[in-house]
C-alpha cells in the first residue's frame, strides 16, 4: 500500500511537472494514510539507508502537497487547470527523484 501511495505521488508529480499543471483536486492532497497506518511497522523490517530513503519519499510528498496548496492559494479565481510555478518547479523536481528513490528502496521490501 505505501508503494501504491510512491507510485501515485511520482506520476502525479511527473505529469505535473512535464505539462506545468498540477494533479486533478479530486486527488488531491497525495495520500499518505497507508505511511501513517503501516510506517512504523515497517520500520524493524527495513536497513537504515532504506528507511532513510521511505522518510525522505514521504517527506517530499508532503512538500508536493504543500506546493499544490500554495499554488492554489494564490490563484483563487483564475479559470482552467492550476498552474506551476517556474518557482516551484525546480521544488518539484527534487521531490520527484526523492519519490523514485524511495520506491526503488521499497522494491526488495515488497518482493521478500
Amino acid at each position: 500500500m505505501i508503494a501504491a501511495d510512491f507510485s501515485i505521488a511520482h506520476v502525479c508529480a511527473s505529469t505535473a511537472c512535464e505539462n506545468n499543471r498540477y494533479w486533478d483536486s479530486t486527488d488531491a492532497p497525495l495520500k499518505l494514510k497507508s505511511w501513517d497506518d503501516y510506517g512504523a511497522i515497517l520500520a524493524p523490517a527495513v536497513s537504515s539507508d532504506t528507511w532513510l530513503k521511505m522518510r525522505l519519499g514521504i517527506v517530499a510528498i508532503r512538500e508536493l502537497n504543500n506546493f499544490r496548496e500554495l499554488e492554489a492559494s494564490v490563484a483563487v479565481g483564475q479559470p482552467g487547470p492550476l498552474k506551476v510555478s517556474s518557482q516551484l518547479k525546480p521544488g518539484m523536481e527534487t521531490a520527484i527523484n526523492l519519490i523514485s528513490d524511495a520506491q526503488e528502496a521499497l522494491v526488495p521490501v515488497c518482493y521478500e
